[in-house]
């Protein structure tokens, strides 16, 4: 297995994975939480999946070409900020190591730090949380099969309006 990958995607759909995958930052804090991501790359469809790292509740792929022999976790929160700021039009190559995930085109070069660099585990992925609130399955009764119907009953709260199904005939 190489070391060493290297893809060619364009800007706008890497802008479209990482806005559907990652949450937007809030403004009104000073240090946003890192949003750790999972990038991998299918060579078989030529498809670039993105995902979230820590349940993996959201992915979206993109098209691309090239080469990359594994996954990557990175701070997506970083890499979505950078890709904001890019036209859609513009061609990036993104270069991954074993150390680290390499931005770069005609105009930019950027460095992340991968999370799971160097032999460390990374993030372990989890099932959601359950709802505490959620009490189990809905239970419906069943509907009174002996009891007559009355066809033209109506309720204590309301007026009695004529149907017209129900009046009688004036013969």
């Amino acid at each position: 297995m190489s070391d060493h990958g290297r893809i060619s995607i364009g800007a706008g759909n890497l802008q479209e994975a990482l806005t559907l995958v990652v949450p937007k930052a809030s403004k009104n804090r000073l240090k946003p939480k890192p949003t750790p991501i999972i990038v991998t790359f299918d060579e078989r469809v030529s498809m670039l999946r993105i995902e979230e790292a820590k349940h993996g509740a959201k992915s979206h792929e993109v098209p691309a070409t090239g080469v990359w022999p594994f996954e990557a976790q990175i701070d997506g929160r970083k890499l979505r900020g950078l890709c904001e700021k890019l036209k859609p039009d513009v061609i990036v190559t993104i270069d991954v190591d074993l150390a680290r995930l390499t931005l770069s085109s005609a105009s930019f070069k950027a460095v992340f730090e991968r999370i799971d660099a160097g032999g460390k585990p990374g993030i372990k992925r989890t099932n959601l949380p359950k709802n505490p609130r959620h009490r189990g399955k809905v239970e419906v009764p069943p509907d009174p099969t002996g009891k007559r119907v009355e066809l033209d009953a109506t309720w204590d709260f309301s007026a009695r309006m004529p149907v017209p199904q129900h009046r009688k005939p004036k013969d």
